[in-house]
């Protein structure tokens, strides 16, 4: 089946989604039950905007999901993380990039091709197009081509993220980052990820939206077993801030909940002392 009639047996679905849609995404802060990610946007103190530069860091390669369309519309590559990095309490190891605008809990493009162009309100949503995994980090989910601005993917690991956690401690992060990405019709998209590997804080920022602002983007986190999710965003019921940020926070670990330490080595002040802490 082609996207257009896909779109429109999908019509429906969508419109019937609208008024729910619209009401549960006015507040720029909420939770998730029952896991209790929260977020903020960067309207507010909780989530400033600081874009991390990796335009030095090589491409990432992308794998075509089929012969149809370039890597660069509907593919993937795999990210290898330094450290680990926690979505819904469950460690990762390794992620996989997709084209269109989301992370997944996935080892291998065998396991998630990147080829869901399918932005679904509300989260959780099951992928299509499939080999597809259930548990993502949708920075901003759409029908994304980095063909228009001739795109890139990079990603870069940092021991001390340039860009501070909200936590307000010294972390580690990732980064992933979508350059000269947008929809088919256009580009001038450009966004990262941020992970961070203590907090488990997502930052997703955006330098600059394609012309479409997220009118049909999803944004949020959802779980491996598609029964929690969260939407930040979802179908342009509320604006994404361009330049500007969201950020997802673990109910482990809200803003300010680690204070300004420093963290030393030697384990006299540990991020594992706080957990072991905050625990009792």
């Amino acid at each position: 089946m082609n996207r257009s009639a896909c779109a429109l047996r999908l019509l429906p679905v969508a419109f019937a989604f609208v008024g729910s849609v619209a009401l549960a995404q006015r507040t720029p802060s909420t939770g998730v039950d029952p896991y209790g990610y929260t977020f903020h946007d960067s309207l507010g103190a909780q989530c400033p905007m600081q874009a991390i530069d990796i335009g030095a860091s090589a491409p990432l390669a992308l794998t075509a999901a089929s012969g149809d369309y370039s890597a660069r519309d509907e593919g993937a590559a795999v990210v290898p993380l330094a450290a680990p990095f926690e979505l819904f309490g469950i460690p990762l190891g390794t992620l996989v990039a997709s084209s269109n605008g989301y992370l997944a809990a996935a080892g291998s493009v065998a396991s998630e091709n990147g080829a869901d162009y399918r932005s679904a309100c509300p989260l959780p949503a099951i992928g299509v197009n499939g080999p597809a995994a259930q548990a993502r980090i949708y920075v901003y989910h759409d029908d994304l081509s980095g063909d228009i601005g001739s795109g890139d993917m990079r990603t870069q690991y940092f021991a001390q993220c340039p860009r501070a956690s909200d936590s307000g401690a010294l972390e580690a992060c990732t980064v992933v980052d979508w350059d000269g990405w947008g929809t088919p019709a256009a580009g001038g998209l450009a966004m990262q990820a941020v992970l961070y590997h203590t907090s488990w804080e997502i930052a997703l920022q955006y330098r600059s939206l394609d012309p479409s602002a997220g009118a049909h983007a999803t944004v949020g986190v959802q779980d491996p077993a598609n029964a929690r999710g969260a939407a930040a965003r979802c179908g342009g019921a509320q604006p994404i801030p361009a330049p500007g940020a969201i950020c997802l926070f673990d109910p482990r670990f809200p803003p300010g909940s680690l204070g300004s330490d420093v963290l030393f080595a030697n384990g006299f002040d540990t991020i594992a002392g706080k957990r072991a802490l905050r625990a009792h």
